[in-house]
């Protein structure tokens, strides 16, 4: 959006007011009258942003710099608002070693950062590592390699049409409806990526001070990170 001001992917001035209702579109004649949502709503820039530029970032990295530069180390995704903790290469290391004894290893997406509400059983679980289907809880600090890239891009198709603005559950879709099997995720129970971002899209009753305090007692636990 910072770059196309006033054209897709940003907000064209012919774009359709999002709550409009397809006749009243029609007559309009604006940009995008024949395709609302599943919901009757029309495209917000603003919010169908998060995953093309999501793609547009994996795209980059991957087949921008990890191609270029002849890069074998797997990437970890993280953005402005996580933080890690001291451990986190090592549980990493040790997570990875663990895909490369599953059968279909590129079918496995580790996840350094899993949701959790609370943090009230971090220092029992700190040692252990789940394996689940993977879904929304699973799209913090997720680690993969270019070749789960590669059978991921070949699957754009879906991606970027899916309905849903999300690109984590547009992965999942994919996942369900594209890729061979479907993506299971090996995670730290304790995560070692900690979503400090209270407020944004998704949240709007929220406090600053709530992750700065789980932050503090995962801190507390150094001992056990080192």
């Amino acid at each position: 959006m910072q770059i196309f001001h006033n054209r897709f992917p940003g907000p064209d001035p012919n774009d359709c007011p999002e709550k409009i209702k397809k006749e009243e579109a029609e007559s309009l004649k604006c940009n995008n009258w024949k395709t609302p949502d599943s919901y009757g709503n029309y495209r917000k820039a603003q919010l169908s942003q998060i995953k093309l530029h999501w793609w547009w970032k994996m795209n980059y990295v991957m087949d921008g710099i990890i191609v270029r530069y002849n890069i074998t180390a797997q990437l970890l995704l993280l953005e402005e608002d996580h933080m890690v903790t001291p451990d986190i290469f090592y549980v990493l290391q040790k997570i990875t070693e663990m895909k490369h004894t599953m059968d279909n290893p590129d079918n496995y997406v580790i996840s350094l950062g899993l949701f959790s509400r609370n943090y009230n059983f971090y220092q029992r679980d700190i040692f252990k590592i789940g394996v689940q289907t993977f879904y929304g809880k699973h799209n913090t600090g997720i680690v993969l390699d270019y070749g789960q890239w590669k059978a991921w891009s070949k699957c754009a198709n879906m991606f970027c049409t899916y309905d849903d603005y999300n690109w984590d559950w547009s992965l999942i879709h994919m996942s369900y409806d594209c890729l061979p099997n479907k993506l299971t995720a090996l995670y730290a129970k304790s995560p070692r990526v900690l979503h400090i971002g209270d407020c944004g899209v998704h949240t709007h009753k929220c406090s600053s001070q709530t992750s700065a305090n789980k932050v503090k007692y995962v801190d507390s636990l150094s001992p056990c990170l080192n």
